[in-house]
């Protein structure tokens, strides 16, 4: 059956939803334009508005769906509908013979639309999927023009499910299972005006790589562990917790929502286990140090909020106040989970900015005036001493001694296992901790730069800085004009897309494909503001008076700070990439490609160094081990934010709040592989350095799943001038995947798509 024949099979019997009466118009009958009115007219009034919708045979099959190859054309009068119908007829190609289009009348003023899934499209677990709108316009759930909502529910617990219109749903897909045969589906469907549901379409929902796992004891588990990480905790300030993909060090966009089991293990080594606290006790935050930022929920990983919040506490402050702060941060984050990647510019305190006092106000009553002005002398003290102390030269040290150890332990180790041992040791103490300070500092200047907008009604002052800073972005574009193929992989050449997946090839294993042509950037950037001109509007702000210091000096700091973070990304992840090759080099002594070591902890390797245990079986259990967890991963559903136990059955959130890069607008073709992106807007799923190839293409625009604000696709972008969305949240952005084209106007902060 094809799209109309089931509609028009389901009008008849179906109970728990209408369908909407069709006419039908086959490819012949066009020659014979009068009977076809006569029909429209027999069935539709005069001024009804109508869609021409496609209905081709190989449409919504079991083998495949092509959902949104063929065109639909909503809207439109009935003296509009022949000339419809032979567009929608264009879009089959050359195969139109015996095929057909029906007719609809065009629902207005409808109070929800969406498509829904009886299964996971990615693990066909019985998850019901709802994305979903609260709009009038049936069509905005697949155009991206308004703002949407995801909602999911895990059919065997059914009944934990709050959602009514879930209930309604579910009682829609049971039926049409019923009616068609259907073990897996999605239906397009709108609650009308009058609280009525109606369906637009069924179709089959064809499963590439169904997950053969049973979860069930994962699922209690990660319950149970939320549950009882939910209560106060010693040594912490906060009553409860929240758990996030995106917040602090964002492991989402670094490594992915269900990362396999090296790339995690390494994130965690080199990271989120202890290097990210040590850092920040150092910078004079309160110490964190034992403290695992990242935790694992169903076998992905989520950062755990209120360590996260604790540890943006400045050192020293009263007991009271710290508990106060936690359980105001949390309280904001759960009722607006939406900010969860931009939690330090929306809702945490962690250093001064020429806004501060109005930050200050938002603060919960139960907080004083006395301690709001305490807590911005301390926040003032703190920021002072991270500009003028002297910890970033300490940092920028540590980065280039690193370059000059690596040499050191490639010359005398002679083991792949000692090697790796001692590159992951000193990437940690001389690579990713001056990084995490870097970080830190980075983030302050950027911040301080950007409250200074708000302070003197001047827009785009931090764009226009960051576009005078010549990073790694801008150094590879020159290098690639002019440095010869060797000498660009020699400074280059360890750099891969997904920093810490060993499947990516790197630029020197993949050049050709990432660099298959000259560079097409070309033109000046426009820079607004020089560094002089910002200096004397820091000035004008009296910089020097609030925070106390120059404001010269302010400018230097930042320079060093946003240069430096991106050039130690750069620096550490030359150990990281030459790990990643021993680990390789290991696994193919042992006959195990690199497929399978993705799979691999990291810990095997590293507990090798000081135990005399058989490698081969070790690394294989591991792998073992690795591979069941990745497929329980894949298999659950869990919330971008995971406020309590519950939401691991049932959740809703909302769409993602882009953080829109520039005030550019580009309409184009999007694209997510690594061939042909020139012209196009490119779709990556997070943001890290080996991604910079993508800036060579000549490309119109970049847009990603995750990232915020200060990550560092943005920072990227803002230093090309390229329009960019990043965060676009995981419904938008496989919307996204699917579209034939894309409106990114960062000027309106809207992304539309068709």
């Amino acid at each position: 059956m094809n799209k109309s024949s089931t509609l028009q099979l389901l009008e008849k019997v179906l109970k728990s939803a209408r369908v909407l009466p069709q006419v039908q118009i086959k490819f012949e009958e066009l020659e014979i334009e009068s009977e076809i009115i006569e029909r429209l007219k027999m069935e539709f009034s005069q001024d009804e508005r109508l869609v021409v919708r496609s209905s081709h045979s190989n449409e919504d099959t079991i083998y495949s769906s092509q959902a949104g190859k063929y065109l639909s054309i909503l809207d439109v009068g009935l003296n509009e509908v022949i000339e419809s119908a032979r567009q929608v007829f264009d879009s089959y190609g050359s195969n139109k013979e015996n095929q057909v289009v029906f007719v609809q009348t065009y629902m207005r003023n409808t109070k929800r639309s969406g498509v829904v899934f009886s299964h996971s499209p990615s693990s066909g677990k019985p998850y019901l999927i709802d994305n979903y709108v609260l709009s009038s316009d049936t069509e905005s759930i697949t155009s991206g023009a308004s703002h949407g909502f995801k909602h999911v529910c895990l059919n065997i617990k059914f009944n934990e499910c709050e959602d009514v219109i879930c209930g309604d749903l579910r009682l829609v897909i049971d039926e049409c299972r019923q009616i068609l045969g259907y073990d897996y589906m999605n239906l397009e469907y709108a609650l009308g005006s009058d609280s009525e549901m109606y369906l637009f379409q069924v179709r089959p929902l064809v499963i590439q790589n169904e997950a053969e796992i049973d979860f069930t004891e994962l699922l209690e588990s990660s319950r149970q562990f939320i549950k009882s990480r939910s209560r106060k905790m010693p040594f912490l300030a906060g009553d409860s917790t929240i758990y996030g993909v995106m917040p602090d060090w964002n492991p989402a966009e670094m490594i992915g929502r269900r990362p396999k089991r090296l790339a995690l293990s390494l994130y965690r080594e080199l990271i989120t286990d202890s290097i990210w606290a040590y850092q920040r006790d150092n910078y004079g935050y309160k110490s964190l140090r034992s403290f695992p930022l990242l935790v694992e929920i169903g076998n992905q990983p989520f950062i755990d909020t209120r360590v996260s919040f604790n540890s943006l506490l400045p050192k020293g402050l009263p007991t009271e106040l710290e508990d106060a702060l936690v359980n105001f941060y949390l309280s904001r984050l759960s009722d607006n989970r939406n900010l969860h990647d931009k939690i330090e510019f929306e809702i945490v305190l962690s250093s001064w900015t020429f806004d501060i006092d109005e930050k200050l106000k938002f603060l919960p009553k139960g907080i004083s005036s006395n301690q709001r002005q305490y807590l911005k002398k301390v926040l003032t003290s703190l920021t002072q001493s991270i500009v003028t102390n002297g910890l970033v030269d300490v940092d920028i040290e540590r980065v280039t001694m690193m370059t000059k150890r690596k040499r050191i332990i490639e010359a005398e180790t002679g083991d792949n296992v000692v090697e790796l041992y001692w590159l992951l040791e000193d990437c940690k103490r001389w690579g990713t901790l001056p990084f995490a300070g870097l970080a830190r500092a980075a983030f302050i200047a950027t911040q301080i730069i950007k409250s200074l907008e708000v302070a003197t009604g001047n827009q785009g002052i931090l764009s226009n800085f960051i576009k005078g800073l010549n990073t790694v972005a801008g150094q590879m574009s020159n290098d690639l004009k002019s440095m010869d193929k060797n000498r660009f992989l020699q400074k280059y050449g360890h750099l891969r897309p997904g920093t810490y997946d060993i499947t990516s090839k790197t630029y020197r294993e993949a050049f050709d494909s990432y660099f298959s042509s000259l560079p097409t950037i070309t033109g000046k950037i426009e820079i607004q503001y020089t560094e002089q001109s910002i200096i004397r509007l820091l000035e004008h702000a009296d910089i020097s008076s609030q925070l106390g210091v120059r404001a010269s000096d302010f400018i230097s700091f930042a320079n060093k700070a946003i240069f430096w973070r991106e050039q130690a990304k750069f620096e550490f992840t030359k150990n990281l990439s030459t790990v990643l090759d021993l680990i390789q080099a290991i696994g193919s002594e042992l006959s195990i490609d690199r497929d399978e070591l993705a799979f691999l902890d990291v810990k095997t390797l590293i507990h090798a160094y000081s135990n005399s245990l058989n490698l081969a079986d070790a690394m294989k259990a591991s792998i073992r081990s690795g591979k069941d967890a990745y497929m329980q991963a894949i298999a659950m559903e869990l919330p971008s934010v995971i406020r309590n136990e519950r939401e691991v059955i049932a959740f809703t959130e909302e769409d993602a709040s882009p953080n829109f890069i520039t005030n550019r607008s580009v309409i184009g073709m999007p694209r997510s592989g690594i061939d042909d992106i020139s012209g196009a807007i490119v779709l990556i799923e997070g943001a890290d350095p080996g991604y910079d190839w993508i800036f060579q293409k000549g490309i119109l625009g970049l847009i990603t799943a995750y990232g915020g604000a200060n990550s560092h696709m943005a920072v990227r972008c803002a230093e090309l001038d390229l329009p960019a969305a990043i965060g676009v949240g995981d419904r938008l952005f496989s919307e996204l995947k699917n579209a034939l084209q894309v409106n990114l106007d960062c000027g309106k902060r809207i992304i539309e798509f068709k």
